[in-house]
């Protein structure tokens, strides 16, 4: 649920009613695993996705029915006691990607895969949820946030601070967002910003031109700074796991931010140039004490060499590179692993 945070903040803002689905047990092989969720509205429209289509069809009727009125339930549950012996939950796949449930027991809906597994989702309303509300707003401003949900017995459904002692918890949590700090309010740094923020990034925008710098042109952006970046990074507590870019070649401001940004020990460090202009960066890093190893490892130029040319590509590229150096591979594409 709380990878959903900001979509579902704006759609209570809307002022809909929303179900929750959320996957809180795996049984074998299964696509995502226990926390990703999907959400309905009163309307019907759907957020988010549980298994990449094998059970989503059955999820949405079960957030309809909890929308009007059902109560909070979990699908796809065997009751080894009750089923004595009876066939597991399962799924057939048909031609056209269709899914039939078979043997549903207690009248639940089939919670198997394709891939074999099986999972257990509950569903309940998220407005009957006060700190589920509280939690996801703590996520979607890129905070920490930590919820339980009893997922057994007459208090399924209900908060950890209101379930009965010894209730069964499902406990979701959600680090602090790492971030993505973006100098220079440039196109690529929008379509960057956009994908960063997809990608749960919260995304830090700053620039000093104010007539570029807005909240209109970097709606994902959980801040937007019209100021100079060497006074606001200072401010950021930049640390291993946040990312910064330089969008943009302003000798007023970009070496001495990398500077800044070097020394913090940020995760990674990148600036858009061309090779002559990163060299005269790195020179000017160096006259300024900056170590040789540090300004060694600012990416520049940016981005995977994937032939992008638009700033849409080019911020793929981009993160593509940021995603790779975190996780310390290499890029290469998964067929020739």
């Amino acid at each position: 649920m709380l990878e959903l945070s900001r979509d579902l903040l704006a759609w209570q803002r809307q002022g809909h009613r929303v179900a929750v689905a959320t996957i809180v047990a795996v049984h074998g092989s299964a696509p995502r695993p226990a926390g990703t969720s999907m959400a309905v509205r009163d309307d019907g429209a759907v957020l988010g996705s549980l298994t990449g289509g094998c059970v989503e069809a059955q999820v949405h009727e079960a957030c309809l029915a909890v929308l009007a009125g059902a109560p909070a339930h979990v699908l796809g549950r065997v009751d080894a006691a009750a089923s004595a012996g009876a066939a597991d939950l399962f799924a057939r796949a048909l031609p056209g990607d269709d899914l039939l449930g078979l043997g549903p027991l207690d009248g639940d809906l089939s919670m198997g895969l394709t891939c074999g597994g099986r999972v257990e989702v509950l569903v309940r309303l998220l407005d009957d949820s006060p700190d589920a509300l509280h939690q996801v707003e703590r996520a979607a401003e890129g905070l920490s946030a930590r919820y339980g949900v009893v997922v057994d017995g007459p208090a399924t459904g209900r908060d950890h601070a209101s379930a009965p002692e010894g209730a069964p918890l499902f406990w979701e949590t959600r680090e602090a967002a790492p971030r993505l700090v973006l100098l220079g309010a440039t196109a690529e740094a929008a379509a960057l910003c956009a994908l960063g923020a997809g990608a749960g990034w919260s995304v830090v925008v700053c620039d000093p031109r104010p007539v570029f710098c807005t909240k209109e042109r970097f709606p994902e952006a959980t801040h937007v700074v019209a100021a100079w970046p060497q006074r606001v990074l200072p401010t950021l507590a930049l640390g291993p796991r946040d990312a910064l870019c330089v969008m943009a070649h302003d000798e007023r401001y970009d070496a001495e931010s990398l500077g800044i940004a070097l020394r913090a020990g940020t995760g990674f460090v990148g600036a858009m140039a061309s090779r002559r202009t990163r060299d005269r960066r790195a020179a000017t890093l160096l006259a300024d004490g900056v170590d040789q190893a540090l300004v060694a490892s600012v990416r520049s130029p940016l981005g995977l060499d994937v032939g992008a040319r638009t700033p849409g590509e080019l911020a793929v590229s981009v993160l593509a590179e940021i995603l790779a150096a975190r996780a310390g591979r290499g890029a290469q594409p998964l067929s020739a692993a």
